[in-house]
Order: C-alpha cells, then structure tokens, then sequence
C-alpha cells in the first residue's frame, strides 16, 4: 500500500442489518483516499452518502468487504483508537448554546486527557492552535448560542481538529450556510487537507465548490453506481453529466455549472472580453440566443454602461445597460 493513502477500501457493500433481514444500499465499493487530498462525495438525496460516511467513521458496520485505516482493519480499532484516528463533524445541530466556544472545541481532547478528562497545558495550546487554524480564536469565551451558523461550523471543525485526527469525516459541513459561509468553509478545509496533510471527506451538495477545490470527486447514485476521479477527468469523461443532469438541466463544461437547456432560436455575434463577455453570453443564453461567428446581429459591449447592437440594415444602437439591452432584444 502506499504510504499516503490513510483509507482503502475493496469491494465494500454498504446497508443495514434488521434482525435477520440484510438492506444493500451499494455493493462492490473500491476507493482509496489520501493524505493531504479534499475528497468531495456528491449525489442526490438518498444515495446512500451518509451510510457510507457513517460506516467509514466507524459508525456502522459494513455488510461485507473490509476497510483499512492505515493498513490496519478498521473492525480491529477501539473506539478510543478511532476517536484519536477519526475527526467526525455532523450535520445535526447538536445543543450546545451554553458552551463557550473553548469549552466545546475541548471536548475533542477527550480521546487524550483520561478518565477525569482534565486538561493539561499541552492540551490547551492544541485547543488554543485548532481555534486559530479555523480563524475563530477571536470567539473563545462566546457563547456558542452567540454564533452565526458558519462560526458554530468552524467551532466544530476546531473540535474534530483538537483530536489531533488525520482524518476528517464531514457530513454536509456547508448545509445550513450562506453562499459566503459555505466558500469560507470549503476553502477551509482544502487548506487543512493541503498545509496540515489532512485527509479529509465531505459529502456536499455543492458541486461548484467542489469543482473548485475538490482534490478528488465520489459521485454515488443508487441507479448510477459510484465513480470516483479528479474533477476535470469526470467533467470530460461525461460522468458529471450522467449522474446528475435530468430534463432539461444539462451540465455547462464551459462554465462549470448546471444550466437549463433552453430553446435557442435567434442568433448574434458578440465581440467583448473577460468578465464582460460572461456575463454577456449568461443574459444572451437565458433569452434564447444563439452565439454564432457570423450572424445578421452584432453586439459590442465595451463596458457595463456600452453596448452597440448593429442590426442587418447597418443601423447601430446604443444602451447604457444590460436590462435596456434585453429589454430591445425581446
């Protein structure tokens, strides 16, 4: 095995045992994950990601197949053993509100301190360095309830942090959060897996930021099966496309994104550059132009404030904004 990779997996069936009754939720699983990798896992509701999640934190036990945590079985591991290995962050909203920020993120120094769980100065500075590495060292003796949804989420990577863990299991970490606060998050967490060797898997929702700064994307369908690679070998591959496009929403590899599938019926030639032209083509697409070489119109924009449409006749128009500009096209 290679000496970065800190979870592997072969032929791993994932599900539920009631009594004597078997549940599969996904069979023939082989994946490895490494060190210093964000890996995002992605799929829609009830893919079975937070059973894989779950049973890889240890949580729940596999129906067949193995898992090896750095070369070693995961069934052979305490639960100590796992709490020091495994940093669990969860998407429920666990009642902490008359915690102080410090108290909480020294709760993940439990699996070191003991019986009495007294802390020691060494565990202090760990609790006072996974504060600072999330930037909420600030918050210290806040009360959590105090919070915002994205600091009480960086609170809890901060506790996952102080176990000391080399691997990081989060359960859509960006659920409840703002578009800032999820960018915030995601960027976090790259940077734990980049400059602290962190092996770290997330399930998400979030495809764009996954995109961005996945190291490596699962996708997990229970019709599609399970995929894993880099972003940009899944995006050409047609993979991403294939797991999640449906109807009329097909994946946009030009712009990285999900778009509707709209009815293009007239045709224009657009000559603009950098942010202008994306956001150009983004209003010209949703009005149902067609971008061509050649076409009867042509539109020049210069800025925000200067477009110049020139019609077949030769006729120039000119608007000082995109509303007018779409305003005259319909």
């Amino acid at each position: 095995m290679r000496s970065d990779i800190v979870i592997q997996a072969q032929e791993l069936t994932i599900g539920y045992r009631q009594g004597r009754k078997v549940k599969k939720v996904h069979e023939g699983l082989s994946f490895t994950l490494r060190q210093g990798e964000l890996t995002c896992l992605l799929g829609p509701n009830g893919a079975g990601k937070s059973t894989l999640l779950r049973t890889l934190g240890g949580t729940q036990s596999p129906i067949a197949g193995d898992i090896l945590l750095e070369e070693r079985s995961l069934t052979a591991y305490t639960e100590k053993e796992i709490s020091r290995k495994i940093g669990l962050v969860l998407t429920d909203r666990t009642m902490t509100g008359g915690l102080t920020v410090f108290d909480l993120v020294s709760l993940g120094r439990h699996p070191h301190t003991g019986f009495f769980g007294r802390l020691q100065k060494k565990d202090k500075d760990i609790i006072c360095q996974a504060m600072e590495a999330v930037g909420i060292a600030a918050k210290a003796e806040s009360y959590v309830a105090e919070l915002s949804d994205g600091e009480r989420q960086k609170v809890m990577i901060a506790k996952a942090l102080a176990q000391e863990c080399p691997f990081l299991l989060l359960d859509e970490p960006t659920a409840f959060l703002d578009v800032v606060s999820r960018i915030e998050i995601m960027d976090l967490l790259h940077d734990l897996a980049v400059k602290k060797g962190k092996t770290v898997l997330l399930s998400t929702h979030d495809l764009e930021q996954a995109l961005l700064l996945g190291d490596r994307l699962w996708l997990l369908a229970r019709e599609k099966g399970f995929v894993c690679g880099t972003p940009e070998d899944l995006i050409f591959s047609g993979a991403i496309n294939r797991f999640f496009a449906r109807n009329e929403i097909v994946f946009d590899r030009g712009k990285g994104n999900f778009r509707p599938q709209m009815q293009k019926e007239k045709e224009i030639t657009v000559k603009a550059k950098g942010e202008l032209l994306f956001w150009t083509l983004n209003a010209l697409a949703r009005n149902g132009f067609q971008i061509e070489e050649n076409a009867g119109l042509i539109l020049e924009v210069l800025s925000p404030y200067d477009f110049r449409l020139k019609e077949k006749n030769n006729s120039i128009n000119v608007f000082t904004s995109f509303e007018n500009l779409i305003a005259y096209l319909k």
